[in-house]
């Protein structure tokens, strides 16, 4: 049976952090937590909930250097725990953002829903009905741009709720690069390109919807990376090559 490893990036989010930790726990098998730098106290408060728990890989970076890299690190644990053979490559991946928007409940629902769908990867798709509509539109462009240059059909590109096989992760990980907030639009493009099964239409209700996020500055260095990400899987440009 499939197990299931989460990983979730931190970055000051001390009010909403030990509740989303909590409810994700209950669901998965294995965790993979990564502090982007907080400069306040949810370093700490982790540091706290790790007592006594053994199926949870904590890793803190010293400075803030965005979401995109700290998922790079722990999708760097990820291959880190195949090539120890402490993960086996049928085992289910999730990123699932630290400040509790995505319910922890959906979790063992969409992992089904991978399965039987016989996926690689499935990006969840938000509700927009509560969204803000130049939000809307920002997702509508980017979610255009991945389609075009990831070579099939997404719905929401922008999504973080993400179910994938670890097999695919170091696949993946030979061409991302990763800055500020490219991950979800360079990850989907190259998945895209390199050919796996992907599903981005199951709805999702978020809890909520953030306010913050990425601005238009951020949608431009999205579609930047995600032109490089398709460039470096077409010419097959890798790490190191």
């Amino acid at each position: 049976m499939s197990r299931k490893i989460v990983v979730v990036p931190v970055y000051n989010e001390e009010k909403m952090v030990i509740n989303t930790l909590n409810e994700i726990s209950s669901a998965v098998d294995s965790m993979i937590i990564i502090n982007d730098g907080s400069t306040d106290s949810s370093a700490k408060k982790i540091n706290e909930w790790l007592s006594g728990k053994s199926n949870v890989y904590f890793l803190s970076l010293k400075i803030n250097r965005g979401k995109s890299y700290a998922l790079k690190k722990g999708f760097g644990k990820v291959c880190e725990l195949l090539k120890e053979g402490k993960i086996d490559n049928d085992d289910i991946i999730i990123t699932i953002d630290a400040d509790g928007q995505h319910l922890g409940g959906d979790i063992n629902r969409m992992c089904e829903y991978l399965i039987k769908g016989g996926y690689d990867m499935v990006i969840t798709r938000r509700d927009f009905g509560e969204y803000p509509f130049f939000k809307i539109i920002g997702n509508k462009i980017l979610s255009l741009t991945a389609s075009l240059l990831g070579g099939i059909k997404y719905n929401d590109i922008e999504c973080g709720f993400r179910f994938m096989k670890a097999e695919i992760v170091p696949e993946i990980m030979k061409y991302y690069i990763g800055f500020k907030y490219s991950c979800e639009q360079e990850i989907g493009i190259i998945a895209g390109r390199l050919n796996y099964k992907i599903d981005n239409n199951y709805l999702i209700r978020p809890r909520f919807y953030r306010s913050r996020g990425t601005k238009i500055p951020d949608g431009i260095i999205n579609v930047f990376f995600g032109m490089r990400a398709f460039i470096k899987v077409k010419f097959k440009k890798q790490k190191g090559s």
